[in-house]
């Protein structure tokens, strides 16, 4: 069991991470994924039963 951990720890420690800026958090991103959920319609079913069904619209940027 602990020779599984230190082989993690040895695969994780190789990875080269490149710090990430202030103008690099907060710049425009390449792309994006605009989701919109809209016209909600709630049905009720036989007795106390109900749900709802949203339409689901998304729009991908680039």
């Amino acid at each position: 069991m602990m020779a599984e951990s230190d082989n993690t720890a040895d695969a994780t420690r190789r990875l080269n991470v490149k710090k990430q800026t202030l103008d690099d958090a907060y710049a425009i991103p390449a792309n994006f994924l605009e989701i919109d959920v809209v016209n909600p319609m709630t049905t009720i079913a036989a007795g106390k039963k109900r749900y709802t069904d949203y339409e689901v619209r998304m729009r991908k940027g680039v």
